[in-house]
């Protein structure tokens, strides 16, 4: 079992890919801020990295510090952004990079993604009916956004 590094904040997308990185079997490892706890993980050596480079604590530079590109045992890097043409991710376009996810997220862009830099199906935890398990997930995902919706509506309405 592999670990996939994420550095992300938006719950939905958090589970959306952890969800998809399971399914496979591999396990996510989460971050929300930048840079306290990725030093301790450089020795751990994710099969890849995947990061919102949108979030105001992620510095590009100090990923490709951590995560050297251009090496035979380099770790892939994916980007998560929500606005192409955002600051951020026009600085982060000019480092190297094994692609980029625009939010929110479609699972199959990602699957496609990583299968081009992880093979899954060397993992003896890989079940081909992938197709069938990511239409499953996307019923449970889309169950799940209606009821936060739905929670948030509530919410907005409670008087303090």
């Amino acid at each position: 079992m592999g670990k996939i590094l994420l550095i992300e904040n938006d719950i939905q997308t958090i589970t959306a890919i952890s969800t998809l990185v399971t399914m496979l079997g591999h396990e996510t490892l989460i971050i929300h801020n930048w840079p306290s706890h990725v030093k301790a993980l450089e020795t751990e050596r994710p099969l890849a990295v995947i990061v919102n480079v949108e979030m105001a604590t992620v510095r590009i530079e100090k990923i490709f510090e951590s995560f050297p590109q251009g090496l035979p045992q380099s770790v892939p890097v994916f980007y998560l952004y929500n606005r192409t043409f955002a600051p951020n991710v026009v600085k982060a376009q000019k480092f190297p990079h094994a692609g980029g996810i625009k939010k929110p997220i479609q699972l199959e862009i990602l699957y496609d993604l990583l299968g081009k830099e992880i093979d899954f199906k060397t993992n003896p935890s890989f079940d081909t009916s992938y197709q069938a398990k990511l239409h499953t997930y996307k019923n449970v995902e889309a169950g799940f956004t209606e009821w936060i919706g739905q929670l948030n509506v509530l919410l907005k309405k409670q008087v303090y």
